[in-house]
């Protein structure tokens, strides 16, 4: 496992790696001897910390480096060469992502980390997206295509060509993020969410989007192109209307709930038998993985879009499915050792309060054995 190392850092220093890379990485590095390994080849971040602000670079570097049982002298290193190890030491040892881009003239370091917004240009490169801040995202050609506006962003409708060119946002556990298409389209994202998007949506093409997670989707009507969202099962397809798709891959029934308007459903399946299903609404139609079919029923609409509040609602649901939504919405990590509990039923609301008091909740109810480490819940 150690092999793959090498060919990682390589593109990692070209600016070439792409999310599904990163989170191979990341993966990589839960190995404590993979772990150790980086440790023992890199170990020059203190010492950067150290002397970040009055030090000579080459001098510092002449201290030697311990590279498994050998030490090595260096005499002579660039200062950039210098700096890309020691942020690479940082971010991996922390299981974030360094990625160098060229949004100036001049290369800037980022440090991503698992709780940043993350915006993946066509080109591969990455830009962080503060919730307070004012980012112009731009173009091949230094084209502006979109601006953001504290907790949203906004696509102008400018593109440097009349091909699709895609961008893909990320939003991480225990935050949530709004997205201006380029055709007046808003699409509120949940945590741990992703939606890939053309920067441009074309004459004559249909407007399409890919969706892992879950949003919920305000479409502007046109009835000459239809909106597609095409999610980890299924696809929906719309002219213009109000819906919530609820599509994470851990999902076992992954949804769609219709505020206003109609939504068709199309399944990925290859089975020919399946049919295809259109919403009226207040109505939701459900993927069953196992039967490969949509379950159709009326549903409370409020308990399906309250998360844009900060408000949870659960209804029937199993604990391990509520604990997995807690986790997204406030940004831990829930080890459930009691599996005894994972089948039980709840209904249960929460609106904008720390976790402390929703585990105080489950306390009350089931006399729950719990101790909280940090960021992360361990239930006995």
């Amino acid at each position: 496992m150690k092999q793959l190392f090498p060919n990682f850092v390589d593109k990692f220093f070209r600016n070439e790696l792409s999310i599904e890379e990163v989170k191979e990485l990341k993966k990589w590095m839960e190995h404590p001897e993979n772990k150790i390994f980086l440790k023992d080849e890199i170990q020059l971040y203190h010492l950067i910390n150290t002397y970040c602000h009055s030090f000579n670079a080459n001098q510092a570097y002449i201290k030697t480096l311990p590279i498994g049982s050998k030490t090595v002298e260096v005499k002579r290193l660039p200062f950039k060469i210098l700096l890309k190890y020691a942020a690479l030491f940082l971010g991996m040892v922390s299981l974030g992502y360094i990625l160098y881009h060229s949004v100036s003239a001049s290369p800037e370091r980022l440090i991503v980390s698992d709780e940043d917004i993350v915006l993946q240009l066509e080109n591969g490169d990455i830009q962080i997206i503060e919730e307070d801040g004012a980012v112009k995202v731009l173009g091949g050609s230094g084209v502006i295509v979109a601006k953001q506006n504290g907790k949203q962003l906004n696509y102008t409708g400018q593109a440097d060509s009349e091909s699709f060119a895609y961008n893909e946002l990320f939003i991480p556990y225990g935050k949530q993020f709004q997205l201006t298409l380029s055709d007046g389209t808003l699409v509120h994202l949940n945590s741990g969410s992703s939606l890939r998007y053309p920067v441009k949506f074309l004459q004559g093409e249909n407007r399409e989007v890919f969706l892992v997670g879950e949003a919920f989707f305000e479409v502007t009507k046109d009835e000459a192109h239809p909106f597609i969202v095409n999610a980890t099962d299924f696809n929906i397809e719309v002219v213009g209307t109000q819906f919530n798709v609820s599509s994470y891959l851990e999902n076992h029934s992954p949804n769609v709930v219709l505020v206003e308007g109609s939504v068709g459903l199309y399944a990925k399946s290859q089975n020919s038998n399946v049919k295809n299903v259109v919403l009226t609404p207040s109505y939701m139609g459900e993927w069953d993985k196992i039967k490969e079919e949509f379950l159709v029923q009326k549903v409370n609409i409020h308990q399906y879009t309250s998360w844009r509040k900060g408000e949870l609602i659960f209804r029937s649901s199993t604990f391990k499915h509520m604990l997995k939504t807690l986790e997204r919405h406030y940004n831990i990590e829930i080890i459930n050792k009691n599996k005894a509990l994972e089948t039980i039923l709840f209904n249960a609301s929460f609106k904008k309060e720390p976790i402390k008091n929703i585990l105080s909740y489950f306390d009350d109810v089931l006399g729950l054995d719990y101790t909280i480490e940090n960021n992360k819940v361990i239930i006995n």
